[in-house]
């Protein structure tokens, strides 16, 4: 089968009202509104946690505004790293290129109208029922394998920020599919989608699918997003069967090599890499983790982890979404590449 991926006309407004909107939904873990940029960090996990949005065109002040960004960024050990929205920011991408930034990876946005796809999809009363969550329990974390890889420490608390709910699907005692959900100003955002490898074809992907879009119309939501790559076609087959079409796309640059420090670059091209020694290290370090989580609480969801020190993103997951980024608001929590999952088959990608 042939399917149309090509993208709609969405305005420059829209892509970049879309952006805010998924930003709130994936927040990471500190944000700042530099010169109508919105800088986020989340300790180095996922792009869209750790990459600058810029929500409004810095003109003659772009130099100014990129030297802002890289100090924010080096002062947390993190790279620069830019989320350029086309083609609403064309002409910031060509001006980055001309700069030496390095376009580094990307990602594409298919968006529907909740009805809509309600409508075309059915759910599967033969399989499983999904489940409903605050946080991720430990059965949802080990079912979680951003980029083929293995999830660092700090992955609980990006993934708890930003007011989400985790949805899964067990059979005969095993976590069999995953999906997060995040509802901010009427629009439903899934991430982090998830079929294990001798359970997919079975449609528990469009399952999840359905079970998440009814939870967030009763919340209020009318129309949903997700984030994927354009060579995932198993995921654009599978969301533009169900109604979704292509909004736009953005993709992240880095300045070149020779910009930031220390561990600064060596993050960047960590991220670029997937360095497996990295991924078994940051596997070992979250199981040490759960351990001690479950010493002290017993076989739980690991709320006390996440819960314990100061106040994060994912504390406030019942507060009302926040409607709009007030400029030079700057919220700090616990502070201490490529964004938003894993080659999934059947679900969607954190980009």
């Amino acid at each position: 089968m042939t399917t149309d991926h090509h993208e709609g006309a969405a305005s420059a407004d829209d892509v970049l009202e879309l952006e805010r909107i998924a930003a709130l939904g994936w927040p990471g873990l500190e944000t700042k509104v530099v010169d109508g940029w919105l800088l986020r960090a989340g300790g180095g996990w996922t792009g869209r946690a750790n990459a600058a949005l810029p929500l409004r065109d810095a003109g003659d002040d772009l130099d100014a505004v990129l030297r802002r960004v890289a100090r924010w960024y080096r002062t947390r050990d993190l790279p620069p790293l830019v989320q350029v929205p086309l083609p609403a920011c064309t002409s910031l991408r060509d001006r980055l290129v001309d700069r030496g930034w390095v376009d580094r990876w990307g990602a594409v946005v298919l968006t529907a109208a909740i009805d809509d796809v309600l409508e075309r999809t059915q759910s599967r009363p033969d399989l499983p029922p999904v489940t409903f969550g605050d946080a991720p329990d430990l059965a949802w974390l080990d079912a979680y394998h951003y980029l083929g890889g293995s999830l660092p420490e700090v992955a609980v608390d990006v993934l708890r920020a930003g007011a989400p709910c985790f949805l899964s699907v067990a059979e005969g005692g095993e976590t069999i599919s995953i999906c997060r959900i995040a509802v901010t100003d009427g629009w439903l955002g899934i991430t982090a989608v998830e079929v294990a490898q001798a359970h997919r074809r079975r449609g528990l992907a469009t399952n999840l699918l359905v079970a998440a879009l009814g939870h967030a119309r009763a919340g209020g939501a009318t129309r949903v997003y997700v984030q994927t790559t354009d060579d995932n076609e198993a995921t654009l087959t599978l969301y533009c069967r169900a109604g979704f079409t292509r909004h736009h796309h953005y993709r992240y640059h880095g300045p070149p090599p020779d910009v930031g420090g220390g561990r600064a670059r060596s993050a960047a091209h960590e991220q670029a890499q997937h360095v497996p020694e990295q991924q078994r290290q940051a596997r070992e370090q979250l199981h040490r983790r759960r351990d001690r989580a479950v010493r002290r609480v017993g076989v739980q969801h690991l709320a006390g982890v996440v819960e314990d020190g100061p106040t994060r993103v994912g504390d406030h997951r019942h507060a009302e979404p926040r409607a709009q980024l007030e400029p030079e608001q700057d919220r700090r929590h616990d502070r201490d590449e490529r964004d938003d999952g894993a080659p999934l088959q059947e679900g969607a990608e954190d980009r």
